[in-house]
């Protein structure tokens, strides 16, 4: 028997902008925005009506995201929500429909005589490039919305989802793609502030086995992490070995699979692991790859898989979403603050946040000369692999690209 999953149909071109998409919900929000994305896209799933939309929608003000998009889609047609730089087009006529600009909360526009609409997030009109989108989320630059009655999202695997795989019916796990982000343009060969250096191995081919690699994971997280060593008793280099916690317990975020099997942001052309192609696909949900490792000058190191609290003495937070890591890196002169800042990915980025320390927090990013940029105190600052972080006191610490499977 088949069984509707979706009321609507979506195709979406890929861009900067969240877009989180239910069966009949959809909000797009702005890129700059610093919400955890998985909580707001399950509010959003379990929005059963406009109002209970519009209760998700209030705590996200102007400030967080001052371009907003919202649509629910009823038996009585279709109700949006926009404001800041955002219009509902018409795709066949370029007729705007609704437009946010001028509107600090949201202008409401009912919109049940339309079954086709299409949302301006900068990419131009979709067209025939847009990739099916059921329900999930991704980062999009346009969306081309198909409603009424004809318009269902039919499928007839509904029944077989409940169903175990033969791997899973023998206790086991069934095996999920590698973590690893698109990669980085930085020079291996550029140098760094301080006299630091950069991890120079060559990348290694995937392994094509996935029960070797879970293995391989699992003795990684039985040794567990280095113990520090003084600067003294090593040169400063960001070499060392990295705690690996186990994705599990991560988030869920969309990607794309390259063809050897390695998880990639959704607008990906190629691996950033192996340089494979990432054919065009309807994204899946997987756990938060790594997408980096932390490596201070005395040997420690740290994946970027959660939140990390660096400082001379770190604590930890009970406002974050996730159990952060500790980092605690030297301060002879105590110029670095106890909690000095936080590293946490979002979604497929990096995000530095200086937590008002004393002395503040400067980067370098990767790329020809010294361009070096001063965090302002408590707003997240997405980053790029290759960024070297000053905390103070001579000590920095490199943003390093997502470990590698051993060959």
């Amino acid at each position: 028997m088949s069984s509707t999953i979706a009321n609507w149909r979506a195709s979406h071109v890929p861009g900067l902008w969240p877009v989180l998409m239910g069966p009949s919900t959809l909000v797009a929000v702005g890129p700059s925005i610093s919400a955890d994305l998985t909580a707001l896209w399950e509010k959003v799933l379990q929005s059963a009506s406009m109002a209970d939309l519009v209760t998700v929608l209030a705590a996200i003000g102007p400030a967080q995201s001052p371009d907003l998009v919202a649509l629910f889609w009823s038996d009585q047609g279709m109700r949006s929500l926009v404001r800041g730089s955002v219009q509902l087009l018409d795709p066949t006529t370029a007729e705007v429909l609704a437009d946010g600009s001028g509107v600090l909360t949201w202008r409401e526009v009912g919109l049940s005589d339309r079954e086709l609409i299409e949302i301006d997030l900068g990419a131009g009109p979709v067209g025939t490039r847009g990739l099916p989108l059921v329900v999930g989320a991704v980062r999009a630059g346009a969306v081309r919305l198909e409603a009424g009655a004809a318009a269902s999202v039919i499928s007839a695997q509904a029944l077989t989802v409940e169903q175990p795989s033969s791997t899973e019916a023998m206790g086991g796990s069934p095996p999920v793609a590698s973590d690893f982000p698109e990669s980085s343009d930085v020079d291996p060969e550029s140098p760094l502030p301080g006299g630091l250096t950069r991890r120079t191995s060559p990348p290694s081919p995937p392994d094509p086995d996935p029960a070797r690699i879970e293995m391989e994971n699992a003795d990684t997280e039985l040794m567990g992490s280095p113990e520090p060593q003084s600067s003294a008793e090593q040169p400063a280099t960001f070499e060392g070995d990295v705690d690996q916690p186990h994705e599990s317990s991560r988030p869920l975020v969309q990607a794309a699979i390259c063809l050897s099997g390695h998880a990639n942001p959704p607008h990906a052309s190629e691996c950033g692991l192996c340089g494979a192609p990432v054919p065009p696909q309807t994204t899946q949900l997987v756990p938060r790859p790594v997408l980096g490792v932390l490596r201070s000058p005395d040997g420690v190191a740290i994946d970027i898989a959660g939140p990390v609290l660096l400082g001379r003495a770190p604590v930890p937070r009970d406002d974050l979403s996730e159990a952060p890591e500790l980092m605690r890196v030297p301060s002879p002169g105590q110029d670095i603050s106890r909690t000095h800042l936080l590293v946490s990915p979002d979604d497929w980025e990096i995000r530095l946040t200086d937590l008002h320390s004393t002395n503040g927090t400067n980067i370098v990013r990767p790329g020809p000369g010294v361009e070096r940029l001063r965090l302002q105190p408590g707003e997240p600052h997405a980053v790029d692999v290759g960024t070297v972080i000053e905390l103070g006191d001579g000590v920095a610490v490199l943003v390093d690209g997502p470990p590698r499977p051993a060959s």
